[in-house]
Order: structure tokens, then sequence, then C-alpha cells
């Protein structure tokens, strides 16, 4: 068993549009705080084979809004993911 947390602070420049210009030059730089925390184990039912899985959280806190894409229904940038993950690792 183990905890694994991380917290990051990230700063990236102007969002682009794929012909490389400016999406809205007047848009500050990105500035996210990003948070993760989870827990994961494995089982060995013998050397060789085991029974691992994995549960995590990870979340986006930023006021960035997307501006000048008209896709997105929601322009905001931050978000939160669950993860769960459950795996057989066999050894040889």
């Amino acid at each position: 068993m183990g905890v694994k947390t991380w917290a990051s602070f990230d700063r990236s420049g102007l969002a682009l549009s794929p012909d490389s210009t400016p999406l809205d030059p007047n848009q500050p730089n990105r500035e996210d705080i990003r948070v993760y925390a989870g827990i994961f184990g494995e089982y060995r039912f013998k050397a060789w084979l085991a029974l691992f899985g994995e549960v995590g959280y990870l979340a986006d806190f930023t006021d960035f809004q997307y501006v000048g894409v008209d896709p997105l229904l929601d322009p905001a940038a931050n978000y939160q993911r669950f993860d769960a993950w459950l795996g057989l690792r066999v050894f040889y």
C-alpha cells in the first residue's frame, strides 16, 4: 500500500491557433494550481503474479478562460478528474 500526493504551480504562455497566431493577444498568461492525491496497492499471489490497483484525484484550479474558440461550450479551463485502475502484473 502507498500514498502519492503532489501539488504544482504552472504558468504557460499565450494560447495559439493552428497557424501560430495568438488567439487573443490581450489575454494574460495562464496560471494553474494542480493538486493530486492517490492511493495504490499491490498484492502478490506468487513471486511472479500480482494484482494491483490505484485510485486518484486530480484537480486544476485556475480562473483562466478560453476566448476566441467557438466549439467550446464551457470556456473554463479548470477541471477535476477521478481515476481508478485495476490490473494484473506478471513477471517472467
